[in-house]
Order: C-alpha cells, then sequence, then structure tokens
C-alpha cells in the first residue's frame, strides 16, 4: 500500500499535474484496485488474534466451538467485503499533499468500508486487554490495536483537501496498520519464546 503512495507522489503534486490519459495514472488505478480487495481481508487478523488469545490462556478463544463460529462470520463478511470491494468497486483520483491516491468514489462508501476494520480493530483490543490480564508480557498484544484504534479515531484532513494542518487520513489509518500488525508481531514472538 505504501508502495502505492510513494507511486502516486511521483506522478504529480497536483491535480492539474496528469491527465486520466497518463498510462502512470491507469496503473496506479489498476493497482489501487488490487489494495482495495486485500483491505477486504481485513477481518482475517481476528483469526491470528484468537489463536494468539487461545494460546495465552483465554479458555474461549481456544474452544473450538468459538473458534468455528467466529471464523465462519469472519469469512461471510470477507467475502461480501471482497465482492463489494472487486465487482461492485467505484474508485476516483484524489490528490492529498502532493500525493495521487484512489479513494472510493463519493456516494459508494457502505458498510464494508468501515465497519470490518472497526470491528476487526476493537475485538483485536479486547482480545488483547483479556490476554494482557492473563499474561502482563503481552501488553504488545493489547497496545498495537489500541494504538491503531485512537490514529484512526483522531482529526485528520479529508482527501483531497487543502491548507488543512491535520495530517491526511490515509497517513493516520497506514501508523495505525503498521502499529497494529507490530503489536501482533510482538505477540507471536513472546508466545513463541514462553513456548505456547
Amino acid at each position: 500500500e505504501n508502495s502505492l503512495l510513494v507511486a502516486g507522489r511521483s506522478i504529480g503534486g497536483s491535480s492539474s499535474s496528469s491527465g486520466a490519459d497518463d498510462p502512470r495514472m491507469q496503473l496506479l488505478q489498476e493497482l489501487s484496485k488490487w489494495r482495495f480487495l486485500a483491505h477486504s481481508g481485513a477481518p482475517l487478523a481476528l483469526i491470528a488474534g484468537l489463536n494468539m488469545a487461545g494460546r495465552a490462556g483465554l479458555a474461549w478463544a481456544a474452544n473450538p466451538y468459538w473458534e468455528g463460529l467466529i471464523g465462519l462470520l469472519i469469512m461471510l463478511v470477507v467475502a461480501v467485503s471482497s465482492v463489494r470491494n472487486s465487482l461492485f468497486l467505484e474508485i476516483t483520483p484524489v490528490w492529498n499533499c502532493g500525493i495521487l491516491r484512489f479513494s472510493y468514489a463519493p456516494g459508494a462508501a457502505d458498510f464494508t468500508k468501515i465497519i470490518p476494520v472497526i470491528v476487526t480493530t476493537l475485538a483485536l483490543v479486547i482480545l488483547g486487554w483479556q490476554s494482557y490480564e492473563q499474561d502482563a508480557a503481552l501488553l504488545p498484544f493489547f497496545v498495537g490495536p489500541l494504538v491503531a484504534f485512537v490514529l484512526n479515531a483522531l482529526p485528520a484532513s479529508k482527501d483531497g483537501e487543502t491548507g488543512n494542518k491535520l495530517p491526511p487520513l490515509f497517513v493516520l489509518g497506514d501508523g495505525g496498520e503498521v502499529a497494529l500488525f507490530a503489536g501482533l508481531v510482538a505477540t507471536e514472538v513472546l508466545l513463541h519464546m514462553q513456548g505456547k
């Protein structure tokens, strides 16, 4: 995703720098479609979170019944979101802070854009907190998703806004993703070191 932002920056610094006929812009649009499809898989992080929580000592998270039920719900959300972000995807070019990127077209957003990410992040915060209560060494499991949730809730400049002192929404969102996955990776390392 960040490499697409770098590519968008190289195309130009304003909406007048490059036209829709620019092959670089067309390539960026096609690659961005894959980015949206990949975001459909965000809820899959819950499967890893459940696994880590179960290994951390949360009995309910290690229960096959709950694992199966939650896994089926996650797969349903991923499937619906994947269909939405492939067959019905409408994106438009947006300039922000000298970077061209593609975003949902105005009015094209629905539950598949926001709700799965919010629910995934909140569920990981809860799993992280419960795991931390079991083992204080697993603090990254709680902190990573919490930082992601806070960063995504901070005020940010919206796509296309100019002259705003707030950081762009995509910068906060990417920072949150890095924090979330850093917390999950650190937790996996800690659990492995504990032999769990």
